[in-house]
Parts: structure tokens; C-alpha cells; sequence
């Protein structure tokens, strides 16, 4: 049998062929390095220490350590982004990283990174839960620490107090929102507060004697603007003692913005109803900012007639005395 040798010829590949490949090539690599290799800590931190007040480099380090899994250094760039940003202009996304970052690390400023948001443009549902998160990672790890200082009564009851006040956020929060969890914010007030839980029985966020007590404890827990909200609301069906101390909430809260005028209005207002040492040290206080001299300082006096012992109003009358 003859075997027949073929000439083998030498592959040829055209030359336009080779370049398509190489320029693939190219291309998947610079796509592989933007989406799926991370960009280098050395690199991120460079170009921060070179433009040190440049919030987008900051911002760019948090989220390389968020994505690291590193939620400790996270906070500390997203936190140095936020002080070099002017007010207002961060993003929801910035917030709900950080405050996510915080939870994580188990911070208790958590809560007032969500609550900045929830302030600007940021009213999203996530940041609702994620709030609730917060206050339930605060409540654990009080209780932790409770548990940890059980023999020593002033860090208790300094914990508790710190519970206390987290706890009011959460459930203000969940009612004034309608949040899925209120049911279980309800527990956690109920389990400490018995008798206030009581008065929220049937709760539907419109009956004035419901919006009262829900801005009573927002104003606690120094949400003042939901506190505003709510009294504002409710002011028009309440009499008595209840009228009175929700004009008093809502002076403080205008004294507080440095409203002055609208303070004292608020104040004389609810003076009628609700004359008490602390509305009259506030009333004196209002005075004295308006210029008022002479009548912030027959408030003063009456507030001490009213109690002698006072400690802030001693300390104001000593101020005005001295004419400071």
C-alpha cells in the first residue's frame, strides 16, 4: 500500500484577524480591572493625602473598606466626606452606607446620620427600617451592658435612661411613619412604659388626644420637628392643661430655631393654661433674647417665688444681674 505525504502548509491568519483579537483582548482586561478587580488601597489613599479636602476621594476609601468588609475605616472616610461636603449635598446613598457602616460596627450615632437623612431630601422607606434596625441594635447592646454592670447601680441606671430614650425614638418613629415593625415597637414602650402605652390604645393618627401623647414623646426623644408636627395637628382639639403644654412644646421649639417672637407669643399663649416654673424660666429667657429686659427679669423673679431652689433659673438671674 503507498502512503501518500501530504505537504502540510502553514496556517495563515490574516493580519485585520489578529488586530480584532489583540483589541478584545484589550478591552476585556480594562473591563475586568473596572468591575471586578478592586482599585488598590495604597492608590486611594495617595490620592486623598494629595487633595485632602476633596470629598469624592474620601468618599471613594469608604467605599473600598465597605466593600472590604473593613465597616470600621469605612466610617471614618465616609464620616470625613460628610464634614468636607457642604450641607445638603451628600447623597441618600452616602447616608444610608454610613449609617449602615454604623450598625455594623454597633455605634450608637447611627441614629443620627438616618435622622439627618430622614431631615433632607432622604424620606425613603429604607432609611425607615434602617432606623429601626439602629434602635434595635441599641436596645441589645444596652441590654448586654445592663447585664455586664448588674452590681454597679449608677452605670445601670445611666444605660437605662440611654435605652430609655432610644426606645421612645423607635416607637415615635414606627407610629408617626406606620411602619411594618410598630407592632413590635409597641412591645418593647409597653414593656417599659405600661401606663403611656396605654393611652395609645386604638391609635390611628388622627384623634388629638393621640397626637398629643406622640408629640409629648417626640419632643423626649428631641425629634422636634415630627414633636411640631404632630402637636401642630392635634392643638386644635385639645383644652386645658394638654393645650397648654402643647403650646409650650411648640415655643420651645420656636426658641430653639431662635424665633424669638414666636417663642414669646407661643409662651404667653400657653401660660393660660399650663403656669408652670419651667414655661416661666423659658418665657424670661425669651425676653431677654428680644431685648426685654425689665420683663425678663419680673419672670425670673416669679419663677422663683415658684421655686426658690431652681438651679437654671438662679443661674440665668446671676447672668442677667451681672447685665452679660
Amino acid at each position: 500500500m503507498i502512503e501518500i505525504k501530504r505537504e502540510q502548509k502553514p496556517l495563515r491568519v490574516p493580519v485585520v484577524a489578529i488586530l480584532f483579537y489583540i483589541a478584545v483582548l484589550v478591552s476585556l482586561i480594562f473591563t475586568i480591572k473596572k468591575f471586578v478587580i478592586k482599585p488598590d488601597e495604597s492608590k486611594l489613599l495617595s490620592a486623598l493625602r494629595s487633595d485632602p479636602v476633596n470629598s469624592g476621594k474620601a468618599y471613594d476609601l469608604a467605599r473600598y473598606y465597605h466593600g472590604a468588609g473593613e465597616f470600621g475605616k469605612a466610617a471614618v472616610y465616609y464620616k470625613q466626606g460628610l464634614a468636607l461636603s457642604a450641607e445638603g449635598t451628600a447623597s441618600c446613598d452616602i447616608y444610608y452606607e454610613l449609617a449602615e457602616t454604623l450598625i455594623k460596627t454597633k455605634q450608637f450615632d447611627a441614629v443620627y446620620y438616618i435622622e439627618k437623612a430622614l431631615g433632607s431630601d432622604c424620606q425613603e422607606e429604607r432609611f425607615l427600617s434602617l432606623y429601626e434596625d439602629a434602635v434595635i441594635m441599641i436596645t441589645d447592646k444596652i441590654a448586654s451592658h445592663i447585664a455586664h454592670y448588674r452590681d454597679n447601680d449608677i452605670s445601670v441606671r445611666k444605660h437605662k435612661e440611654i435605652r430609655d430614650f432610644y426606645i421612645k425614638k423607635g416607637f415615635v418613629l414606627s407610629f408617626y411613619f406606620d411602619t411594618p415593625r410598630k407592632d413590635v415597637f409597641y412591645r418593647l414602650f409597653s414593656s417599659l412604659f405600661p401606663d403611656r402605652a396605654k393611652r395609645f390604645s386604638g391609635y390611628n393618627g388622627k384623634e388629638p388626644s393621640h397626637l398629643f401623647e406622640l408629640g409629648k414623646l417626640a419632643n423626649e426623644a428631641e425629634m422636634y420637628d415630627i414633636a411640631e408636627s404632630l402637636l401642630r395637628k392635634a392643638l386644635p382639639g385639645l383644652s386645658g392643661e394638654n393645650r397648654g403644654i402643647s403650646l409650650y412644646y411648640l415655643g420651645f421649639n420656636e426658641y430653639r430655631k431662635a424665633k424669638y417672637s414666636a417663642a414669646l407669643e407661643l409662651y404667653l399663649d400657653a401660660k393660660k393654661y399650663y403656669n408652670t416654673t419651667k414655661l416661666n424660666y423659658w418665657l424670661a429667657k425669651t425676653y431677654w433674647e428680644l431685648g426685654m429686659k425689665d420683663k425678663a427679669r419680673q419672670a425670673i423673679e416669679f419663677t422663683l417665688k415658684m421655686d426658690p431652689k431652681y438651679r437654671d433659673a438662679l443661674e440665668f438671674k446671676q447672668k442677667i444681674t451681672k447685665g452679660e
